[in-house]
């Protein structure tokens, strides 16, 4: 899992999006490995 907080997002989904749009790299939202998705949304993990 990476930190994305010191990139500018604030956003896991949105950071996703704008990686795979931009520069053609896969990430999964850290949220999506929390029930609570708040949890996860300032981490991906690249796979």
């Amino acid at each position: 899992m990476t930190d994305i907080a010191g990139l500018g997002w604030d956003n896991d989904i949105a950071f996703a999006h704008w990686l795979i749009e931009n520069h053609g790299v896969a990430v999964v939202p850290g949220g999506s490995f929390n029930s609570d998705h708040k949890l996860g949304r300032m981490k991906v993990r690249f796979c």
